[in-house]
């Protein structure tokens, strides 16, 4: 048989995008993406008038990053969960100005991972009766999915303190993970969204090298996978 020569580029990792958003308590409907633009708000300001909220609705708990036009960044997080088509947010006192045109994306972008493994673990229930021939025979019952993201602390990270702020409150999330367009003829890779949980988080500070956060993520029932969206 001849060796077979792949044509094929394997795919790179390091595009790969990871969002989150908070859940409202009780539901695990998707949330809708939308882009914020801001009207300058002074630091200790508790209200953000913005542009861009639509039908999306962000809820009590959430951080926001903006960026302004100069590429500064400014954190925020969400005091009262919104209703669609806001034009203002209710934060906890900022703690610096935000200016007019920063933007801010939802759900938000979780900065300074190193990597985004996805574990899948399925559950295989087992049987041997006197009709096996010995060899034991069974099921596929489940799956367990589990998603890693070491990386770095950075305190204005915003998917980072969203994840945190769930998991001390004791609520459930929206995470998503979109991996890099396998070709120029699509617009973008596999991904993975669901209701998550994170059981851990591991901050460390060495006394060489850099301050880390790794997080630990469980997905939760049903969960979406969408293949690469191809070109128009």
């Amino acid at each position: 048989m001849a060796v077979r020569i792949a044509s094929h580029a394997p795919t790179q990792g390091k595009a790969t995008e990871l969002y989150v958003a908070v859940l409202p308590s009780g539901r695990r409907t998707k949330p809708l993406k939308c882009t914020l633009t801001a009207t300058a708000a002074a630091k200790g300001a508790v209200l953000i008038t913005v542009a861009g909220l639509t039908t999306a609705v962000i809820q009590k708990g959430q951080y926001l990053m903006f960026v302004g036009t100069d590429g500064e960044e400014y954190l925020c997080q969400v005091n009262a969960t919104t209703v669609a088509n806001a034009t203002s947010l209710t934060v906890v006192a900022l703690p610096e100005a935000i200016p007019t045109g920063a933007i801010a994306e939802f759900p938000t972008y979780i900065w300074d991972r190193k990597n985004a493994d996805l574990d899948r673990a399925y559950k295989f229930s087992g049987v041997t009766t006197f009709n096996t021939g010995g060899a034991q025979d069974g099921i596929i019952t489940g799956v367990d999915k589990k998603i890693s993201l070491p990386g770095l602390y950075y305190f204005k990270n915003a998917g980072y303190k969203t994840i945190k702020w769930c998991s001390e409150n004791q609520r459930e999330f929206w995470i998503i993970r979109e991996m890099t367009a396998p070709t120029d003829a699509y617009l973008s890779g596999d991904r993975i969204e669901g209701p998550a949980v994170c059981p851990g988080i591991k901050e460390g500070a060495p006394d060489e090298g850099f301050v880390n956060a790794d997080i630990d993520i469980i997905l939760l029932g049903k969960i979406v996978e969408t293949d690469p969206i191809p070109t128009v």
